[in-house]
């Protein structure tokens, strides 16, 4: 699916943008969307790609023989791998170039078969991660480079910051119950400034755990906080050392899982359906993991206590 949207991509943009190449009305005309609408999800997407590429890549670098069919495997996943890489870089996504350091970061880690990370070590990926996309955003807020990539966040009325600001004053005066789901786009204009209205109006925040919060109030809060919970989780026991064939994928998951869930921080990826599905898949893996292991282990207990019952 990485591969087939990049493609598309080159060729929206090979063919001098012809109009039947792109699926939607609003869109970005003049960018590789494939696939997409806008190309910040078209780079959301392709970057949550790279792990499960690296991860292909591990298990195929693991069971090595140098035959034909090694090779074959090998130049099929850089195949696709590259071009997934190359229509992020030109995509033109502020957002999408923020994301592709963490996501190269995590790839990097899966290929090279780190056999465990402690919880530390994780914490300061993550936090890492999250500190490179909050300076970035700081970084491209300045007016200097306003017209660098399609993430605008200048000054303006429309612009992320001023969102922003204009949410956290709806959750001030709503915070314990919030203004109820999919009020977004109305509240907000009640709290616009008449003088300063034009056409280009606000549809959803640019960031879903604000959007979340000023909706379902103080129980969305508490709602996020335990999915960040559940999601450290998942990272601890992906990352820690198993020798089971399935670690690279799973690690691969919680990586794609670290990129939308970063996006989500000045967009709203996962209301695309694509994007939202890919995630979803990778939660069921990662919980579905978890719960294999823990049979795993209960297998193990009850082997052992036979035996000793046949000892004895």
């Amino acid at each position: 699916m990485g591969a087939a949207t990049a493609f598309l991509g080159f060729a929206q943009i090979f063919t001098n943008n012809d109009e039947r190449l792109y699926f939607y009305e609003i869109t970005n005309p003049n960018s590789p969307v494939g696939f997409f609408a806008n190309a910040n999800h078209q780079a959301c997407f392709l970057a949550l790609c790279l792990p499960f590429a690296a991860a292909l890549l591990r298990d195929i670098k693991r069971s090595w023989q140098s035959r034909d069919l090694d090779v074959a495997k090998a130049i099929s996943v850089l195949a696709i791998a590259l071009p997934i890489f190359l229509c992020l870089l030109a995509a033109g996504s502020v957002a999408g170039y923020l994301l592709l350091l963490p996501a190269l970061a995590g790839s990097f880690m899966i290929y090279n078969g780190a056999t465990s990370l402690s919880p530390t070590k994780l914490k300061y990926s993550l936090f890492t991660g999250a500190g490179i996309m909050a300076a970035g955003v700081l970084i491209f807020s300045s007016p200097v480079l306003g017209g660098l990539g399609l993430m605008s966040l200048s000054g303006s009325e429309m612009s992320r910051p001023h969102i922003w600001s204009v949410t956290f004053e709806i959750i001030r005066d709503h915070w314990l119950f919030g203004t109820g789901l999919g009020s977004f786009e109305d509240v907000f204009r009640m709290y616009e400034d008449p003088d300063q209205v034009t056409r280009t109006y606000a549809n959803n925040a640019h960031n879903d755990l604000l959007q979340f919060v000023q909706e379902t109030g103080l129980i969305g809060a508490l709602l996020i906080g335990a999915g960040l919970r559940l999601y450290w989780g998942l990272v601890k026991k992906a990352w820690k050392h198993e020798s089971d064939e399935t670690r690279h994928t799973s690690r691969a998951a919680t990586v794609a899982l670290f990129v939308v869930m970063l996006h989500s921080l000045v967009d709203y990826p996962l209301r695309t359906p694509a994007i939202a599905c890919v995630a979803a898949a990778c939660l069921a893996l990662l919980i579905q993991e978890k719960t294999l292991r823990r049979d795993r282990r209960k297998q193990k207990v009850e082997a052992t206590e036979d035996e000793r019952s046949l000892v004895i």
